[in-house]
């Protein structure tokens, strides 16, 4: 039994003055605060009427509401749509439930990426009434959205079918139900719906007319507590006006809700020159330097980097960032996106008309230039990358399929390093250990390749420059400083390279691993679903470089390389195997004759590579003396470590593979399945490779009855685990 406390509240306003008495503050006594802290939420909703072409205005709303979520109903979105998606997610992350075949116009919410959150499915519901598309927030507060739209008409089985639907969440959880409900005031007054939410605790939210005839069809319901400074606010864009409010709802306890942090230092605040003399002072002069060994002169030149970086710019630690850059927004826009939330606050103010009409239009003015400078943008960035297809591909890729966030998981890295071991395990020990090594690429070659030349300073700040400038955790600083840089450190970048000649530096052997989700649709928990990504140092790729340049220069001359190999040679790509494969398909074609095309796929090729057998091979193709000394060092004693969700495992040693990531690997390895096109060729098949991808193929009369045992004859395990062609073979 609950009993209400009346509170007694005095209205004396009598001050009494103390005389001869001074306050001691630290003798107050505070009451205790609020167990749990309040956290403030923006948000909104719109029927939209249509979010294909507007997707930069509903944006540019959003952004200058400052809302943490925005729910749409009436998207119009269809599942073939990728591009408005994309759009939608330029600057939040969209979730949404796309248009259905027949009435109804989809749901959909754009969501801040500060904000961690879940689909939730109702797939097992038989829903036909409306539509809906409801999310679970999971930070930085618990909370259920869901955003329904109900088509125009007989309520049907829409007050059944939406019991279900909330029956399904937790009734202690904190939850928004909001949407086009197509119910004017008198229907929803003589309907079971607002009886219904009350039984769920859910309260209706009023508001003034939300569609421009009048009535109010947009509704917002919550619980615990009702939302606060609910407005609504007409558009010209859409008959449905656009509806803003806040909630207050429980924040989460701190050691969940402290938002991660990274460390970093300000390095747009150092100028190149200062730092190249800072690292001058901190190194040896260069005579000095060049009588220090391989070693000793790697790690003094890159701690003599790090420790410049430290005195220039100490590291800070800042939460990080979790939206995406939008490089179009200019300071004129930042400008008139300020006045245009003063516009709106002085129309909430006064609620003049004349405040209204000058509000919507600084909105119209803001989107239309937002659409201008991103269309500018863009612009900008495919006429730069119009020769480049791989540029081109990064540039388009996000503008028509959107990002989709990736889910919470509990997986470690700890979780990823043992999944990797267990599948080069498992595959190594799936053929029988051979007792010889075969190596019967006994090619003819009449010269040599018994040491890498020694590079000019011009040749190394060639490689320098030429090389991608990408960024890995192992870096001291951005590869692209790095070259800015590198003109006045070359004699000592020339000295770790060239001294290299025999023996690769320890810290170049080091891998950052990074796991990311094949497929967004995949089970996040599931370690399978993730492909490692291998992160090398700029550095280290800089030697690479100028060891494959020689190595391939090598192959070129004496003819050692597979002519059918389309992959890692320069003028080949996956058009010139596509297009060798479907030539031999058409001349077997023309000549009457049928063909079987197999596709052959090694499992794990990269990461399986015996080295003994590959140095066996290198070899073989006279590669002697201080260079494959080289190619010994480089594969011995390699380590990598998995990152994942800001922590990193223990260092793991490498005893197969070539490095993923690497400059030399792909060519490593074309060369150790080199002898693969043998086996195959000796089977009376065709074939074409690209990196460990091969195409067989095999054309015959149509009454050759022979078929399929020479296919089995070919696709032998024994023939193609032997360890001159398996990678998979210890």
């Amino acid at each position: 039994m609950c009993f209400q406390i009346p509170t007694l509240i005095s209205c004396n306003t009598r001050r009494h003055r103390h005389q001869g008495r001074n306050r001691n503050p630290s003798n107050l006594l505070y009451p205790p605060s609020s167990l749990s802290s309040q956290v403030l939420v923006h948000g909104g909703l719109w029927n939209c009427h249509s979010a294909v072409l507007k997707a930069d205005f509903i944006t540019a709303l959003a952004s200058a509401q400052s809302l943490d979520f925005l729910a749409l109903t009436e998207t119009w979105i269809t599942p073939e749509n990728s591009a408005t998606p994309a759009a939608l997610s330029s600057a939040f992350a969209f979730s949404h439930s796309p248009w259905p075949t027949g009435r109804g116009g989809g749901t959909g919410l754009l969501l801040s990426r500060k904000w961690s959150f879940t689909v939730l499915s109702f797939l097992h519901l038989d829903i036909s009434s409306f539509e809906f598309h409801a999310v679970t927030i999971s930070f930085p507060v618990k909370l259920h959205i869901i955003v329904l739209y109900r088509p125009p008409g007989p309520l049907g089985n829409f007050i059944d079918e939406l019991d279900t639907l909330l029956s399904g969440l937790p009734v202690e959880s904190s939850l928004i139900l909001l949407g086009d409900f197509n119910l004017p005031s008198e229907k929803l007054q003589s309907s079971c719906l607002l009886p219904l939410l009350s039984s769920f605790s859910l309260s209706l939210n009023l508001s003034a007319p939300t569609h421009r005839a009048g009535n109010t069809l947009d509704l917002v319901f919550s619980r615990p507590a009702p939302a606060l400074d609910l407005t609504v606010t007409p558009l010209d864009f859409s008959d449905h006006h656009f509806l803003s409010f806040t909630l207050s709802l429980p924040a989460l306890p701190t050691n969940t809700t402290s938002s991660i942090s990274t460390t970093h230092c300000n390095l747009r605040a150092i100028s190149p020159s200062s730092l190249a003399s800072t690292i001058l002072t901190t190194l040896p002069n260069p005579d000095s330097f060049s009588s220090l060994p391989l070693e000793t002169a790697t790690n003094t030149f890159l701690s003599s980097i790090t420790s410049s970086i430290n005195t220039l710019s100490p590291l800070t630690s800042r939460p990080a960032k979790s939206s995406p850059a939008t490089p179009w927004l200019s300071d004129v826009l930042r400008n008139n996106r300020r006045e245009l939330r003063l516009a709106e606050r002085k129309w909430k103010k006064s609620q003049q008309y004349s405040d209204l009409c000058s509000y919507q239009s600084l909105l119209s003015r803001f989107s239309t230039e937002v659409t201008a400078a991103k269309s500018s943008f863009y612009k900008r960035k495919l006429e730069e990358s119009a020769s480049d297809p791989r540029k081109l591909f990064t540039i388009f890729s996000p503008l028509l399929n959107p990002p989709t966030p990736q889910p919470p998981t509990t997986l470690s890295p700890d979780d990823f390093v043992n999944f990797f071991e267990e599948i080069v395990a498992n595959i190594r020990q799936s053929f029988p250990p051979a007792s010889t090594l075969h190596t019967k690429l006994c090619l003819p070659h009449s010269t040599s390749l018994s040491h890498f030349s020694l590079l000019s300073t011009d040749e190394i700040l060639h490689l320098l420059h030429s090389n991608n400038p990408t960024t890995c955790p192992l870096d001291p600083l951005p590869s692209s400083l790095f070259q800015t840089i590198a003109p006045d450190l070359l004699p000592f970048i020339t000295h770790i390279i060239n001294t290299s000649s025999g023996h690769v530096p320890s810290t170049f052997k080091t891998a950052r691993v990074v796991p990311i989700l094949k497929k967004s649709t995949l089970d996040s928990l599931d370690v399978g679903n993730y492909r490692p990504v291998s992160l090398l140092s700029f550095l280290s790729k800089v030697l690479e470089r100028a060891v494959y340049n020689q190595l391939s220069l090598f192959l070129t001359q004496n003819n050692l390389q597979d002519p059918n190999q389309s992959g890692f040679k320069p003028a080949h790509s996956t058009e010139t195997a596509l297009i060798a494969v479907t030539e031999k398909l058409h001349a077997a074609k023309a000549t009457n004759l049928s063909s079987v095309l197999i596709l052959l796929d090694l499992s794990a090729a990269f990461d399986t590579v015996n080295h003994s057998t590959l140095l066996s091979i290198l070899t073989s193709l006279g590669i002697i003396g201080s260079a494959w000394q080289w190619f010994a060092s480089y594969l011995e004693d390699r380590s990598y470590q998995v990152t994942w969700q800001g922590a990193t495992s223990a260092p793991c040693r490498l005893s197969t593979g070539v490095p993923q990531g690497s400059v030399l690997g792909p060519l490593l390895f074309s060369l150790y399945t080199r002898s693969l096109g043998e086996i195959i060729s000796s089977h009376g098949f065709s074939y074409h490779c690209y990196a460990d991808d091969t195409q067989l193929i095999l054309s015959f009369p149509p009454s050759d009855t022979q078929v399929s045992s020479r296919i089995s004859a070919c696709l032998n395990v024994d023939e193609f685990s032997s360890p001159k062609t398996q990678p998979q073979q210890d």
